[in-house]
Formats: structure tokens, sequence, C-alpha cells
């Protein structure tokens, strides 16, 4: 093994022992100054993967996924400016077990991800609140929305806002404004190419607290989507939104969410495809059946700008139980279905319609995990997850050289065994 290889891992273990050793306080960290902690936090999990390539058919192989993940957070808890960072590192190393498709193992799949994220919010208990926070993720994950292989990318997002409660605080304004960059790998070649992009959002959101434990909230957004490799997506749609509801506990043991608004595409630009003008909205309930236990159900109806398609309208549904038992033993699970219907097909050579003259998708997810954490430092746990997921469209992988386009509807189950520690 080489030396320097051997310095790394003896340097990264020295360090983790001095912050497992460092002098803390009662909440935990490592105490940098008088008001900071540093969080040192790593994961190890292992997994058995179904279909990593998220194939379809004959050419569905299943392998074990090691993932060892590694980072921190930094927190400075202040009325005045309040601090929060993290920071993880990832590996996913896949043992290549299931063979190959198309002459490539799941072993090609092993990859480096990780992200960073800062907030900063100055004035936190103040009539006026103000904050930024911005971010860097390292991604490799397939999008059956854009591409038929899996594809790394680069998500960088900025965002700014200001709260204004004035009086006695009953009232909120809050305007927003943030965007987001996606780049993709250049050996995606023109397909994953033609998605980079940036998005530019803008939100103005009021609520009026009328009752201690009762609010009603009108919440308006816009958004689009400008290609930088791609200008004839450019103009495509702009999504705006304006929503007015009610949010609040109906007894003491249900609460409800209900909003209803328009949304319409091409708001402000109309240079491709056909505008929609809908309606859109949320409805959820919660139940909570003890003070350990809670239920949820709801529907969303949103407008999403989409590359190549200009728009999707997303119609979901789903449930969510929660409950902690003793000795730190918990429960979660997640039932999700959504069918989405997308605008029209702008002229490119990744996406073709294979039946109809739209396209149109239906997923689906089932997610549970039961996790034991008996103090704040550590967990352990399995999970399992679902997912399926259904088109009406075709694509060529990434916009590659040939005319065959392959059907990128796949099941997939996840199911991992995970140890945590956080200090």
């Amino acid at each position: 093994m080489p030396a320097s290889l051997d310095k790394i891992r003896t340097g990264i273990a020295v360090t983790i022992v001095a912050l497992f050793s460092a002098p803390a306080h009662a909440g935990g960290g490592v105490m940098l100054t008088s008001e900071a902690r540093l969080h040192p936090l790593v994961q190890a999990s292992a997994s058995y993967d179904s279909n990593p390539h998220r194939s379809s058919g004959d050419a569905v192989v299943g392998d074990v996924v090691l993932r060892g993940q590694g980072g921190f957070e930094i927190a400075v808890p202040s009325d005045r400016m309040d601090v929060r960072m993290s920071n993880l590192l990832s590996y996913d190393h896949y043992l290549g077990l299931g063979g190959q498709i198309a002459g490539q193992s799941t072993a090609g799949l092993s990859t480096i991800k990780g992200r960073s994220s800062l907030s900063l919010v100055a004035n936190k208990k103040g009539r006026v609140r103000i904050g930024v926070r911005g971010g860097v993720n390292r991604l490799d994950d397939p999008e059956p929305l854009n591409l038929g292989v899996r594809q790394g990318r680069w998500n960088t997002s900025g965002a700014a806002f200001l709260e204004w409660r004035p009086g006695g605080r009953a009232l909120g304004l809050k305007p927003s404004a943030s965007v987001a960059s996606d780049i993709y790998d250049a050996n995606g070649e023109e397909g994953a190419l033609k998605d980079n992009r940036l998005t530019p959002s803008l939100r103005l959101d009021f609520d009026w607290r009328f009752l201690p434990r009762t609010q009603i909230i009108f919440n308006n957004a816009w958004t689009t989507a400008i290609y930088t490799n791609d200008e004839a997506q450019n103009g495509f749609a702009d999504p705006v939104s304006s929503e007015l509801g009610l949010m609040g506990q109906v007894t003491p043991r249900i609460s409800a969410i209900l909003a209803a608004g328009y949304s319409g595409s091409q708001f402000f630009l109309s240079s491709n495809g056909e505008p929609l003008h809908t309606f859109s909205g949320r409805a959820e309930l919660r139940y909570d059946e003890r003070r350990k236990s809670t239920w949820r159900l709801g529907f969303k109806r949103a407008l999403e700008p989409v590359a190549m398609f200009g728009f999707l309208t997303d119609n979901s549904v789903y449930a969510r139980y929660q409950e902690r038992f003793r000795a730190g033993l918990k429960v979660n699970s997640v039932l999700k279905g959504s069918l989405r219907s997308f605008g029209s097909l702008n002229a490119n050579e990744v996406i073709a319609l294979a039946s109809g003259d739209a396209r149109a998708d239906a997923v689906g997810s089932f997610g549970l995990s039961v996790l034991w954490q008996p103090n704040r430092s550590w967990l352990l746990g399995v999970t399992n997850n679902f997912e399926m997921f259904s088109t009406n469209s075709s694509f060529k992988a990434a916009g590659t050289t040939g005319d065959i386009f392959v059907d990128p509807s796949f099941t997939r189950n996840v199911s991992m065994l995970v140890f945590e520690a956080k200090y």
C-alpha cells in the first residue's frame, strides 16, 4: 500500500479522535468559541439495490452498495446573526455482483458525492428578519424527466429573503428570491449538455395569524429556466402561481392545510409551445393520535418548468405515518403517487413519444424505516424504499449517436442497513 495513502488514513483517524475528545457542552459538539459548536458526523451503510441502472425488461440487474459518509456541521446560534454550516462527503461503492449491461458492470457506478451549505439569519426574533443561504451539491442521479441514463451534475443554489412582522407579529410579509444552476458532466454528450440551465425564481408570501394556532396564507411564486446550451428551449415556460389558503388546528388532535389558486405557463413569455392556465393547490389533513404518533394524508397540484417540454403539471397524493416508541425506537413510512402531464415536446434528439400526442408519466414510491436512537449521538436502523416509473415516452440515452430509443419505465427496491454517529 502506498505510504501516502497510509498517511492520509492516519491523519483522518487522528482528526476524528481529536474532534470526539475535544471539550464539549451539554448540547454536544466541539466547542470552537463561547457560542460556536462543531458537530462531526459519520455514517456507514450497506444496501441491496435491485435496479441501480433504472433499467426495464431483461436488462435489470441488482448489486450490493457500500456507502461511507463523513462531514461536519457548524452552529452559531444567535438572535443577532444565526449561522449554520453543513458539509458532507460520501462515497458509494458498487461491488459489481450483478453482471453487466451493454458491456458495463454496475461497479462502474461507484462515485463520490457531496454537498456544502451555509445559511445566515439576522435579527432572528425581531420584527424584520433577513436571511441568505447558499449551497453546492455534487449529484450522480438519473433524471427520468430529462435523460435515459445515470448522469453526474453539479447543482449550485443561492437565495435571500426578508420577513417583516409589524406590531404584534400577527401579520407577516416575506419576499424572497433564489437562483439555481445545474451543470452536467461533459461525458453525457449532447443530450445532457443541453440541459445545463439557470433557474431563477421569486416568491411573495403573506400570512395572518388571526387565531393562536390558525392562519390565513397567501403565496405567490414565479420561476423560469434559462438553458445555456440550447436557446431553443428558452422562453418555453415561466410558471406563475398564486394560492390563497388556511392552515391551523381544527381540534386538539386534528390540523389541516387547504390552499387553492391559479397556475399558468407563459404568463410573461410566449415564444414557444402552447400556454397553460389551470388551478393549483394543496390539501393536507394531520391527525396526532397520541403525542408520539402522527398521520398525514395530502394532495398537491403544481406547475413546474422542465426541459424539452417547457412545463409539467404534477398531481400528487401522499400518506405519511410517524411514531416514536420507548427506548428511542422510531418508525417512519411514506406512500406517494403522482400523475404528471407535460407541455408540447420541443424539437430535440433525446426523447420521443411512443404513444399519444402528449407525454404522461405515472410515478409511485413507498418507504419504510425503523430506527433506533437511544440518544442524540448515534442511531442504527433499517430502511426499505420501493419506486416505480412509467411513461408513454421513449428516451435515447443522453443524446448519443444512433437511432435506438429505449423504454425508461422501471421498478426498483433498495433495502439498507445504516449506522450514524453525530457528536
